[in-house]
């Protein structure tokens, strides 16, 4: 396992702020709340952790899967929006009440992937009270029992699953397993055909056109129905005859994916399979491809071993709730299995995948909880079995959150390098775009749409106006000119890259800029910090002009040499009133020019983030 970086860990407690509890009176209505407080705080931490999480490394930009939903959005915007378009097939996927969601929250939230990510989160915590009531129901409430519950939340809260939540879209994922879990309260709860089995019914609907996974909820829930209910025979043929019915609607002009690899492929390699098989089932709790099939194996094992106790003492029944979790989880890992395995053994720990397969550990955990209470298990090995589940999760929770907090740092920081090179995409390279989609004219195509519309890195709402559009660009022959993303002290901005002329300005033009009464120009200027050595040469010359090059015309000027001057080495902030030019269109021009001494070695000259904006 990669050690930690100290920084991602320190600056995710630095953003955490928790409450006074200065002035606090204790009174006898606050008794029971006190003696459970420190029980009831560690159940929350989870989901508290995680909003925190989400907060400090969520990223607002479009990546990769989101590309095929700005089709969908310009049938949405132009009204001529079918329920083809919703239902249509994405990857193996019908995304239907995805598509819905996503429609509800875009005039919302202006396609702001990090609020998608918030509703991941609350999804989350939708499945982790389904669960716990399940449990209660079983459990009771009380000290003990809210003990015994605690490793739950912590899985379903695993930083582990870091891609699933940090890539806004995929709270789709979240979505299928809510529609199973709610799938599988309502028919534990209805004993008969009535409303509880069709909420029952409409849950299996939401999983299964929210995910591929889904599917599996109408083998499963027949299994539940068969091992639960007295009179199944009715419930088992409205659960079949439904499950049918979905199938058919599901695979009706359905097409595999031609990029993805034959699902022929474990046949082929069937030890390559295996290990996926098993990686893939101990992801949520292992941090590297071994860690994973070790902790694979030993929850099969687990499972193997209860499985004799669950025949001998009649505990079937009982436990079909848990049972059900598990076998979701597995069918899933085979399901990813059949369809990925091509890719590689090492994208069985993928963490997109782990949020289905911790229900099945979630699932082991209960399971061996309620072993561990009957009386014809000996207690030396029920309470060994136990302690060995416990471990294995505790461990996976640790590996979770330190490798949750790096991985999601470092994708922190690729995702605002991805944000400016977005914001720049009608002047960004082939090799920046590809970051973002693998098809980079996609990506210039569609992100027109985007800002057409206003929506995710092109809607600000203070009236920002991202200069990104340098077009028609004046530029002198030989002279330098890129978009791109620069950091400086751990702050990623959209950079325009102006190297100065020798004996020359540098000049790019944003023609037809709008000015009212109350815009004002904000920008950043720097050097790139690996030329602030005092070898490379000397400082820059920043300049902006407006309408022409003319002195009369010239409203900034100001030379850095940060090479020498350690003050400067910085993004160096700065602001011009822009009123004086109000009631028409404007020319800004922003110059670059090399220092005193006329030397253009290493002037590595940015402009950071510059944007107009209407006070």
């Amino acid at each position: 396992m990669k050690l930690l970086k100290k920084e991602y860990v320190i600056n995710f407690f630095k953003n955490i702020k928790f409450f006074n509890r200065s002035g606090f009176s204790e009174t006898r209505s606050f008794q029971l709340i006190r003696n459970y407080f420190l029980i009831l705080f560690l159940l929350l931490l989870p989901a508290i952790l995680y909003y925190f999480f989400i907060t400090i490394f969520g990223v607002n930009v479009v990546v990769w899967d989101s590309w095929e939903r700005i089709p969908l959005l310009d049938h949405f915007y132009k009204g001529t929006l079918t329920f083809n378009d919703l239902f249509a097939q994405h990857n193996e996927h019908r995304i239907l009440f995805f598509n819905i969601i996503f429609l509800i929250l875009i005039p919302l939230t202006h396609w702001n992937a990090v609020m998608e990510m918030y509703l991941s989160w609350i999804l989350i915590i939708f499945n982790c009270l389904l669960i716990f009531y399940l449990y209660a129901r079983y459990w009771g409430i009380s000290k003990n029992s809210l003990i015994k519950f605690l490793p739950v939340p912590w899985l379903l809260f695993s930083f582990r699953q870091w891609e699933s939540t940090l890539i806004g879209d995929q709270y789709c994922v979240y979505l299928c397993i809510f529609g199973f879990v709610i799938s599988i309260v309502f028919i534990e709860l209805s004993h008969r055909i009535d409303y509880k089995f069709g909420i029952a019914i409409v849950g299996g609907i939401v999983s299964t056109f929210s995910f591929f996974n889904g599917l599996l909820i109408w083998p499963i829930g027949l299994l539940f129905i068969f091992l639960t209910k007295e009179k199944k025979n009715v419930l088992l043929s409205l659960w079949g005859l439904t499950g049918a019915a979905i199938y058919c609607i599901y695979f009706f002009n359905w097409i595999k994916p031609t990029h993805h690899p034959s699902i022929f492929y474990i046949i082929e390699n069937p030890i390559a399979g295996i290990e996926y098989f098993f990686a893939n089932v101990g992801s949520p709790l292992g941090y590297d491809l071994l860690s994973s099939f070790t902790m694979g194996l030993l929850l099969v094992a687990i499972l193997v071993y209860a499985s004799p106790f669950l025949l001998k003492y009649k505990s079937i029944r009982q436990n079909a709730i848990w049972l059900s979790f598990i076998c979701f989880s597995l069918g899933s890992s085979l399901m990813t299995t059949l369809g990925r395995s091509g890719f590689g053994v090492i994208q069985a720990i993928s963490p997109r995948y782990v949020s289905f397969t911790m229900l099945g550990v979630v699932g082991v955990y209960l399971l061996i909880l309620s072993l561990e209470g009957k009386n014809g298990v000996r207690k030396a090995i029920s309470n060994l079995t136990l302690g060995i589940v416990i471990g294995l999760i505790m461990f996976g929770i640790l590996c979770g959150f330190f490798s949750g907090i790096e991985s999601a740092g470092i994708n922190k920081d690729y995702n605002e390098k991805l944000t400016n090179y977005l914001v720049g995409y009608s002047s960004a390279t082939d090799e920046q775009l590809i970051q973002l989609h693998p098809d980079p004219n996609i990506v210039r195509e569609r992100a027109k749409s985007l800002e057409q519309y206003h929506l995710n890195v092109f809607y600000s709402p203070d009236n920002k106006f991202i200069l990104n559009k340098p077009s028609p660009v004046q530029i002198f022959e030989g002279q330098p000119f890129l978009t791109g993303s620069g950091k400086i002290a751990g702050e990623n901005k959209y950079i325009l890259f102006e190297h100065p002329l020798v004996q020359n300005k540098s000049m790019i033009s944003f023609e037809d800029v709008p000015i009212t009464t109350k815009s004002v120009l904000y920008f950043d200027i720097a050097l790139d910090p690996r030329v602030w050595s005092p070898e490379k040469g000397d400082g820059v010359l920043y300049q902006v002009y407006v309408n022409n090059l003319t002195p009369e015309n010239l409203i900034f000027s100001r030379y850095i040499d940060p090479k020498h001057n350690v003050t400067e080495q910085r993004w160096n902030s700065h602001q011009v009133d822009l009123s004086p030019y109000s009631g028409n269109t404007t020319r800004l021009i922003f110059s670059t020019s090399p220092g005193p001494a006329n030397d253009g070695t290493y002037d590595w000259a940015w402009w950071g983030d510059p944007r107009i904006v209407t006070m």
